[in-house]
């Protein structure tokens, strides 16, 4: 039996492109491998609010459909954030293959695309809308977490009674997984133990939610997501293989997609000197030959407003190739601080009256005479008693 499971698409508009490379990938390999069951686990989408007419809507049907053509598909309901009610609709999608979704936890027995079928456990991601105790809604999230294991330990007592291969497919996240670098989670995260996830009983875990493809478990894996969603993503980006033999061994293959890497180089030249062509090459040469072949580097830069234009462009892409570290596109950001916003954060950094005061001065171009700079300690050193008393004692000999 194989199960080919993916997760994590998050389809937008600005991706589209890169989104269909990878998806024509996945279709490609699913129709070479033939499997029995595709799993998607979750957040097809980015937003819950995808237009019908949309371009990102007529690549999610047309690659659901195109799947379906290929074998049964599970799809486990993801985020509400990202997904809503999508994930609902994509069964009433026109296929070959049936189309199960689940936007609440489901069981059920299915028949696999050759003759070979499977026992399926889907909880999407547990919100208060389908965790109920005695009656009530979950109100926290150690409720929730607990709740997660009642249902996990009910769903595992059913599963038993099936003989057939018990897969679970969940889209939340799993304590010891790693994230993904600068993925950016969204709302307040339920963490399930790998304790929890035994009482499924389940013989494979297909999970979605955490971009960063992995396996944390003999048995659980997080198929990861197709490219590269943020700048700074660099682990490997693809969907995973899960064969059963006929002695009921695993075998576990991981295909990357053809994803182009988004580097990202964040530099403040505020901090120091002010720019410098050879500290923002050092900074991108932090990567390595091999994390930047073929990648797009997004290069942001934090700069005083009037050395903002002194980056030569041209003349840094002329370097990066002469090293042989010149990646497939250069995105420049230039961010422009104006000097006397930087001077005037110093200021809050100083400790004593004097020193801020002559900082303020360097700022506002201008001179404080010695008299000033004494009477600023004298008001730094005197008692607040002795102050107001010699403050008060002046104002009584103004009124007389």
């Amino acid at each position: 039996m194989k199960i080919l499971h993916t997760a994590d698409w998050h389809l937008r508009g600005k991706d589209l492109d890169e989104a269909s490379k990878c998806l024509a990938y996945l279709i490609g390999k699913a129709s070479e491998i033939e499997p029995d069951f595709i799993v998607i686990a979750g957040d097809e989408t980015d937003s819950n609010e995808v237009r019908l007419d949309s371009q990102v809507t007529e690549l999610l049907l047309s690659t659901i459909a195109k799947l379906a053509e290929i074998a049964p598909l599970i799809i486990c309901g993801g985020t509400p954030y990202h997904e809503g009610s999508i994930a609902d609709r994509l069964r009433l999608v026109n296929q070959k293959f049936p189309i199960h979704t689940f936007t609440r936890p489901g069981q059920t027995e299915i028949p696999g695309g050759w003759n070979r079928s499977a026992f399926f456990t889907v909880i999407p991601q547990p919100t208060k809308k389908f965790i109920e105790m005695s009656g009530t809604l979950a109100e926290t999230d150690g409720t929730i977490e607990n709740g997660m294991g009642v249902i996990l330990a009910s769903m595992g007592g059913k599963s038993a009674i099936s003989a057939l291969p018990h897969i679970l497919v969940g889209h939340w996240t799993v304590g010891g997984a790693y994230i993904s670098e600068n993925q950016q989670m969204i709302g307040r995260d339920i963490e399930i133990s790998k304790d929890q996830i035994t009482l499924a009983r389940a013989d494979l875990v297909c999970l979605g939610h955490i971009h960063k493809a992995q396996q944390i478990e003999p048995n659980i894996f997080y198929s990861g997501s197709l490219y590269s969603l943020n700048a700074g993503e660099l682990d490997a980006k693809g969907f995973w293989l899960h064969t059963m033999a006929e002695d009921g061994t695993w075998d576990h293959k991981f295909y990357r997609t053809p994803a182009i890497k988004r580097l990202v180089v964040d530099y403040d030249f505020t901090d120091g000197d002010g720019f410098s062509e050879q500290a923002l090459l050092d900074a991108i040469c932090k990567y390595s030959p091999q994390d930047i072949e073929g990648a797009k580097l997004h290069i942001r830069l934090r700069l005083y407003q009037d050395e903002a234009d002194k980056i030569n462009q041209e003349r840094v892409e002329e370097l990066l190739a002469h090293k042989d570290r010149f990646p497939q596109q250069v995105i420049f950001e230039r961010i422009r601080v104006p000097r006397q916003n930087i001077r005037a954060k110093n200021i809050l950094k100083l400790s004593r009256l004097r020193d801020k005061l002559q900082e303020l001065a360097r700022v506002r171009g201008e001179e404080l005479s010695l008299a000033i700079l004494e009477k600023a300690d004298t008001l730094e050193s005197t008692l607040p008693d002795k102050l107001i008393e010699a403050i008060e004692n002046e104002a009584t000999g103004l009124r007389n």
